[in-house]
This record gives C-alpha cells, structure tokens and sequence, in this order.
C-alpha cells in the first residue's frame, strides 16, 4: 500500500532521526510535576490537605495554562511559558520536515507514485501520529511524577486543591467533561494548528508559518475568543469553568475545520504544483 510505505518512511526520517525531542514533552511534564507536587506538600503542611492528590490534580495543573485574561492597567500582563513552551515544541517538531522532504525528495516520490495525494495524505497522517506521540508522552510523563509523589490514580480530582487552584466549578464538572477539556480538545486543537502550519510551510515559508503559529497563540493568551486556538488548549478557560471562557464543543468543530482545510488545500497545491 503507497501510503502505508510512505508513512513508515516519513516516521524513519522525520521521527526516528530526531529522537532526541521526545526529551521536551519529558521535561514539561517533570518540571510541571515537581511544581505541583511541591503546592500539594505545601497545602499539606498547612493542614488544607491531607492527601497527596490524584493523577488527575496532576494533569490539571500541568494543562491548565492561564485563565481568561482581563485587561488591567495596574496589572502586568504575562504568557503563561510552561503552557506556551509546551505548544511550540509540538509546533517545532513538525515544521520542517515536510518541506525540506519534499525539496530534497518530492521530484522522485512523486515520479516513483505516478501521483501525489498519497504522499500529502502520508505527511499529514505523520503530523497526526507525531502531535499524538507527544502529547502521550506530556501525559505519562506527569502521570509518572504523580505516582512517584504518592498521588492516586484514581479518575477523580480533589476539592481542595482545584478550589484552591483552579475554580470551585471544576469541582462539578463530569468525568465525560474532564475527558473533554483535558484530553481531546488540547490534542485536536494542536493537531489542527499543527496541520495549518505543515500547509502554510509550503505556501510561504516554514519559518514564517512556524512564526505566525507562535503569534497566533501570543495573541490567544491575551484575547479569549473563539477564532483564535490557543484559548482551547487551555481546559481552564473552558466555559465549564469559566463563564467568558470558550465553549469546547466549538474547538472540536473549529478543529476539525482547520484540519480539513489544511488537507484540501495542500492537496490543491500539490495537484497544480509543477515539479518537473
């Protein structure tokens, strides 16, 4: 099967070889595990807790990102770094590696395939499998800390320490919500933005598209609105728990949109596209 020999292709050369990158989901997920588990010793000590927490107070805080801006004058405004490191590295993985495949090798793939939607559709299933890989890795990573901080692996969240942190309306939040918020939007969103930036790299430049991904979620720290993605990857400003927040629902669809737009106008470009 062409796609399936082209996919195995592109995880060798655009996954294998770079190895090495897993080690940044790793560290989000290490460093956001110390910090929380170093708040839950904290609350312990002051008697505002006496458990170490869930697996799931883990993850919260891990994800959480920041919650909806409101302009202050008084107030200094700041980019929540460990949530916006986390993006761009998913963001970083997947920027150049399809572009520079396709100038080194694009002439003779598509030469060897007599067509190219196979080897588009190959490249956007490896941007997929890449976001996906990451984000297990972020997941399991901070699930790890918390076993290694005595936290339970329970599917529950303490009421102490998400009224503490968070917002007491998490506290009435569904499992099915939390699955939600917590696992399936932060993952589609980044793989719809990932997906627009494999695209844009080919229209303009991937340094540029890398470069208007990060703008784009500079802009979704400080504007809480629905066309910008960067709201969605932060459960805490899900309309769950936050009434001005955006509603998750709307960034599946949003998602979804981006993806398939990406998809349909990387193919367009490459039917038209002259390579000979």
């Amino acid at each position: 099967m062409k796609i399936g020999r082209l996919l195995i292709r592109d995880i060798r050369s655009g996954a294998l070889t770079k190895w090495y990158l897993v080690f940044l989901p790793i560290a989000f997920g290490v460093c956001r595990g110390i910090q929380c588990a170093s708040i839950i010793d904290s609350m312990i000590d002051d008697g505002q807790m006496y458990t170490y927490g869930t697996v799931i107070d883990y993850i919260m805080f891990a994800m959480q990102g920041m919650s909806v801006y409101k302009f202050n004058p008084t107030e200094y405004f700041s980019i929540p770094i460990y949530w916006f490191i986390f993006q761009m590295g998913a963001f970083y993985i997947v920027a150049y590696y399809a572009f520079d495949d396709f100038k080194k090798n694009g002439r003779a793939v598509f030469v060897a395939l007599g067509e190219r939607k196979s080897w588009w559709l190959a490249k956007c299933l490896w941007c997929n499998i890449m976001v996906l890989f990451y984000f297990v890795v972020a997941y399991i990573s901070v699930v790890v800390m918390a076993w290694l901080k005595g936290a339970s692996m329970m599917f529950a969240v303490t009421q102490k320490f998400v009224t503490a942190q968070f917002s007491p309306n998490v506290f009435s939040m569904t499992h099915a919500d939390i699955i939600l918020v917590l696992f399936i939007l932060p993952f589609i969103v980044t793989l719809a933005s990932a997906a627009m930036q494999m695209m844009l790299s080919f229209l303009i430049d991937p340094v540029i598209s890398f470069a208007v991904t990060c703008s784009v979620y500079v802009i979704s720290a400080y504007y809480t609105v629905w066309y910008l993605c960067g709201s969605y990857t932060m459960w805490i400003r899900s309309s769950y728990v936050d009434e001005n927040g955006v509603y998750p629902v709307g960034g599946i669809i949003f998602s979804i949109t981006i993806i398939a737009i990406s998809y349909i106008v990387g193919r367009i470009y490459f039917d038209g596209r002259d390579i000979i």
